[in-house]
């Protein structure tokens, strides 16, 4: 029994490697504030709006715009992006776009439609922290 839950396990891994890469369980919802929990730790870190907003400013209202028009480089409009895709579809989209978009159809042909301008898996987007503090803040917009 223990054998085949490691296979299970293993085969999951394989399936989603971007989702399961961190030692961090999937992003929820707790009191509509976006939270996470690392696994080894124990450490919930909580999503904070504000600090989302200033990662906005300095990070992304460069290619994207928030007013409902496509940006001058073809970057996708973020208004109401969080009712368009998941929380986990999300986190793992802003970590590695060009990663997330090998397992999941929906970010390859995002990627496939602007091939000339490609997002790329910013630094600051490598932290649990910083991506639900830009996730919560998306949520406003």
């Amino acid at each position: 029994m223990k054998y085949l839950y490691f296979i299970l396990f293993n085969t999951i891994l394989l399936m989603h490697p971007v989702a399961y890469a961190e030692e961090i369980k999937v992003e929820y919802k707790s009191y509509g504030t976006l939270m996470s929990t690392n696994t080894q730790t124990g450490e919930v870190i909580i999503a904070d709006k504000d600090n989302g907003k200033k990662l906005y400013q300095n990070s992304c209202r460069y290619c994207h715009k928030t007013d409902g028009k496509k940006s001058l480089v073809g970057a996708l409009n973020l208004q109401g992006i969080s009712t368009r895709r998941s929380d986990v579809w999300l986190s793992d989209w802003l970590k590695s776009p060009v990663a997330f978009a090998k397992v999941n159809a929906e970010a390859k042909k995002l990627l496939d439609e602007n091939p000339i301008l490609i997002m790329p898996s910013l630094p600051e987007m490598q932290e649990t922290q910083k991506r639900l503090d830009i996730m919560e803040y998306m949520k406003t917009l």
